[in-house]
């Protein structure tokens, strides 16, 4: 199982190299990133400011790792139908 779920690690970060070298991809993050710092930057408090800014890099990260585990837990539901249909 180990094996599979290294496939399946590197997949995900193919595509995300694939994205980042998107120009499309790499302007629609700018934008948004640029949208996001106008509206930190309507908080005066520097302390909530900072306090907003670390929730949103947790939440990036916890997003990141909910997404990395449905996709494994897609692939292996995949490998399972398949295993029950005979196909492999």
């Amino acid at each position: 199982m180990e094996a599979w779920e290294q496939l399946i690690d590197e997949r995900v970060e193919n595509a995300i190299r694939e994205l980042r070298e998107s120009p499309e991809f790499l302007a629609q993050l700018a934008g948004q990133r640029d949208a996001l710092d106008s509206l930190l930057e309507r908080i005066s408090d520097q302390g909530i400011r900072e306090a907003v800014t670390a929730y949103i890099e947790c939440d990036n990260d916890i997003g990141g790792i909910q997404l990395k585990a449905a996709y494994k837990a897609g692939a292996l539901d995949a490998v399972m139908l398949l295993k029950t249909l005979g196909v492999i």
